[in-house]
């Protein structure tokens, strides 16, 4: 039987430990399977992948652990604060995380408030690790903040320009998703050309929602009333059940581009054998 992922999660953090007493371990506090060693992330889904195929003695846990972590403090693994801008800005992306996690960063992150839930910061993406960056960076690398978040912005336009949309309904009831599943969905919102696509087809002011990381829905502002609960749901749902939640909440892009969150409105839940929904 597979182990629940907090046990197995604090099960792997004991095990790091132990085998490397200078790596400091934390749990990430918006996904279950992820851990922060020495403030980057590392994914546990190769370890639980690999644990799970095995006849699960603690000895292939320990060997799984040793060769992971091992990897991840090797020199070839680059390290946030032996990295030049030079080094990261090719690499840089905006990204949309828990307000909370930027709460409880050890160094305060480059970031900027979406909504109380939500917050956005930016990351350098490398094939071995995944990194947060910090303000402590914008002072050594002596750039601003905005110039980052501008390359970041260019940088996810261009990956963005192989991806592909989901495009579904009639008529006012149509709805556009993206669920590449490459970590960046949700923050695709924020590229001021993505903004403009999406209003050739829904209306320079539209809604849209990002329940999880992987996950962005946009809809007409005019659409049926019927139409809009029926998302609205679902992205309860998804924020609750799906990896990497971010909010249950839906904004609004005005004609402008700016982006608030709409009021709450009273959603009911759609039938549990209802099989129509956008993000299936």
């Amino acid at each position: 039987m597979n182990e629940d992922p907090e046990t197995f999660r604090q099960r792997v953090i004991e095990l790091a430990q132990e085998l490397y007493p200078n790596l400091t371990l934390v749990e990430h506090p918006e996904a279950v399977d992820v851990v922060l060693a020495d403030e980057q992330q590392v994914s546990l889904q190769n370890i639980r992948a690999n644990y799970n195929l095995s006849d699960h003695p603690d000895e292939d846990l320990r060997g799984l652990v040793e060769r992971h972590f091992g990897q991840l403090l090797s020199a070839a693994i680059p390290k946030i604060d032996d990295l030049s801008h030079e080094d990261v800005k090719d690499r840089l992306y905006p990204q949309v995380m828990p307000a909370e996690y930027v709460e409880s960063a050890p160094l305060r992150l480059i970031s900027f408030p979406l909504s109380n839930e939500v917050s956005v910061g930016l990351v350098a993406d490398f094939p071995e690790t995944y990194m947060y960056l910090r303000e402590i960076d914008l002072q050594r690398w002596d750039v601003a903040a905005d110039d980052l978040f501008d390359q970041a912005q260019k940088n996810l336009e261009e990956l963005t320009q192989s991806v592909q949309l989901q495009l579904a309904g009639a008529d006012k009831d149509v709805f556009i998703a993206v669920t590449s599943g490459d970590g960046y969905d949700a923050a695709r919102i924020l590229i001021p050309t993505f903004q403009a696509f999406l209003s050739q087809h829904l209306g320079e002011t539209f809604r849209f929602a990002i329940p999880n990381r992987d996950f962005l829905i946009c809809w007409r502002l005019d659409c049926e009333e019927s139409f809009h609960q029926q998302i609205a749901s679902q992205i309860i749902a998804d924020s609750s059940e799906r990896p990497y939640p971010l909010s249950s909440s839906v904004f609004v892009r005005n004609s402008e581009g700016n982006i608030h969150e709409q009021a709450s409105t009273i959603i009911t839940p759609p039938p549990e054998d209802d099989q129509s929904s956008p993000s299936d």
